[in-house]
């Protein structure tokens, strides 16, 4: 049986004061020695433009430890308004105040050799600051390159001979508002300004991301050895030792069903805990937040006092993060390793996400910071999936179908079926750059899986979007729509729309990880029922327009809801909108009145 103990007004002002105002780590430029077997990927990208370059890691745990990114020869890798070439490793960064220092070991010896740090504000707009090698001699160079903005000349702020300087170098770049200071030094004692002229450079930028990288010409190859990258604000002392680091266990593993996802939160190596603070991140389409449950370290201590645990959100949620507390209720600490705590996802479809230490905090009795590394967890949820073929009859046009409502910002982000009829409590939605990326996606439309054709045999609902040639694809714009359902069977399925008569397959299709196309587009019969999908074209068969109000039948009641809006000149995402070019006009009277004269109704049961 724990002690419950008795805790001083100190520790319950302590406790309270660490929960709410604990350190974050989240957007701060992140220190690295590199002093792990693996590149801290929860922190970096390896940016390898040409896919000809590489990095390993080296001297783990050797007090000389480092990453080495390596370009081939044969090919230039530069940073130059002819584009961006060099295998790099960035991270993101606050568009704040900051001063990085990166030290290289690796000699630059001939023409060309360059290593550096580059500061992004956006692909193609860089402030590069290196040291390089021309004709043995070695050199910094330091320049912003904005090939966006077009700059085909841009201002040259460093440009200086070193001699035959031998490493190791240490470059600094720091930032003070519009203000740059550029220094560079062999020893870490003496900084030397690099600047052509004055202490400082002014230009403007919002920082997205930092990091360091390798370059060379087309003669030589290159390997930067790099041992560390420091935010000198919190460097890691001492550097190359072996710290305390956070993990996710299991790093990887691939899943075929949507059963719960279990993954421990660990602490290797640590001495003196006291209290922590863990944000995760995660995909919420790819994943539902179940809940958590505590771990065993921290209750651990000797003096067997219980421990406080607080999570946010509570559990059974989607969201893209959860925050943990847990601290010993009494003064007592813990050392070694063992979990902290342990999170439980669902899977929500197919698809290739990361679980991933999105902030931290550790800390010692004393309320002193305890420093860590962090890992991160790849899961790989794969899910059968069919192969559909369909069109709208609204916006179609000659062999395809019109994506005008994401281009005038008037498609949702969120799937719209969270109304009724369908009442759908789903998890689809994209981010505020998803559809410039695809331009090409016309709407969200609702997919069923049936293992009948009866409404009562549904076993599988999903929001998906529908492109200009008729694909149905996920919310990745890319993938086909996956469904947690056995592969070894076929299924009826139901395509709706929000103003076209809902179809469904007239025969069950395949669902599995190699779905053969069923294309409703061919033929009229392969949609369930008589007359269920019009012909646009010869050929060409397509969902029939005009059910404005989702009650599955185009009549006057879907006229009386056209007419108001047409008369103030309506427009948005509308469901009256029938040939979805966002506004209400004549042309969409024109998609309806045929179906309307005909009396079209939805013939899925």
């Amino acid at each position: 049986m724990r002690k419950l103990n008795t805790i001083p007004v100190f520790y319950l002002i302590f406790i309270t004061c660490f929960i709410l105002n604990h350190k974050i780590y989240s957007q701060v430029i992140q220190s690295d020695d590199f002093n792990s077997a693996t590149l801290n990927t929860s922190v970096w990208s390896f940016i390898n433009p040409l896919s000809d370059g590489s990095y390993a890691m080296t001297g783990y745990n050797s007090g000389n430890a480092s990453i080495d990114i390596s370009v081939p020869a044969g090919t230039e890798h530069d940073v130059w308004i002819t584009g961006i070439t060099v295998p790099r490793i960035m991270q993101p960064a606050a568009d704040t105040d900051f001063e990085i220092e990166v030290k290289f070991e690796s000699i630059v010896s001939v023409t060309y050799q360059q290593q550096g740090i580059i500061i992004e504000q956006e692909p193609g707009h860089v402030l590069r600051y290196e040291i390089y090698s021309e004709n043995s001699i070695v050199k910094m160079y330091g320049t912003v390159i904005d090939i966006p903005g077009g700059v085909l000349n841009p201002p040259l702020y460093v440009n200086r001979n070193v001699g035959t300087q031998s490493p190791p170098y240490y470059l600094r770049v720091k930032r003070v508002g519009d203000d740059w200071f550029l220094t560079y030094s062999f020893d870490r004692i003496t900084w030397l300004n690099a600047l052509i002229s004055g202490a400082s450079f002014n230009y403007p930028m919002n920082v997205t991301s930092v990091g360091v990288y390798a370059g060379n010409s087309v003669s030589t190859s290159h390997t930067a050895v790099v041992d560390y990258f420091f935010n000198t604000d919190n460097p890691i002392i001492p550097e190359d030792s072996e710290i305390p680091k956070i993990t996710i266990t299991p790093i990887n593993q691939t899943i075929y069903n949507n059963s719960p996802v279990n993954f421990q939160i660990n602490v290797e190596g640590i001495t003196g805990l006291f209290a922590s603070t863990v944000t995760l991140e995660f995909d919420e389409t790819l994943y539902k937040y179940l809940g958590i449950t505590n771990g065993s370290f921290l209750e651990s201590n000797v003096s067997a006092y219980n421990v406080l645990y607080k999570s946010l959100p509570g559990g059974n949620s989607y969201t893209d993060s959860v925050t943990i507390d847990q601290v010993i209720l009494g003064r007592d600490d813990v050392d070694g390793t063992g979990v902290i705590f342990n999170l439980s996802l669902l899977p929500l479809r197919s698809g290739n996400g990361k679980i991933k230490v999105r902030s931290f905090s550790l800390r010692d009795i004393n309320n002193n910071i305890i420093d860590a590394n962090i890992d991160s967890a790849v899961v790989t949820i794969n899910s059968p999936a069919p192969n559909i073929k369909v069109l709208l009859e609204g916006p179609y046009q000659t062999g395809a179908m019109t994506s005008l409502l994401p281009e005038l910002g008037y498609l949702p982000l969120t799937q719209p079926f969270n109304t009724a009829p369908w009442n759908y409590v789903g998890f689809e939605k994209v981010d505020p750059n998803f559809y410039t990326a695809h331009p090409e996606i016309v709407d969200w439309v609702f997919v069923e899986l049936r293992t009948g054709t009866a409404e009562n045999t549904t076993i599988g609902q999903r929001a998906a979007f529908l492109n200009e040639n008729g694909y149905l694809v996920d919310i990745d714009g890319v993938s086909q729509v996956s469904f947690f359902v056995p592969s070894t069977a076929q299924y009826y399925v139901v395509i709706r729309h929000r103003n076209h008569l809902d179809i469904m397959s007239s025969s069950p299709v395949d669902v599995n990880f190699t779905s053969s196309l069923f294309d409703f587009t061919s033929i009229g019969t392969n949609a369930y029922g008589t007359n269920a999908m019009k012909e646009v074209d010869t050929g060409i068969f397509a969902m029939y327009v005009g059910d404005g109000n989702n009650d599955g039948i185009i009549n006057g009641t879907d006229f009386n809801v056209y007419s108001p809006l047409f008369r103030s000149g309506g427009a948005g995402y509308l469901g009256v909108d029938w040939n979805l070019d966002g506004i209400i006009n004549g042309s969409d009277f024109n998609k309806f009145n045929p179906n309307f004269r005909t009396g079209q109704q939805s013939q899925v049961p």
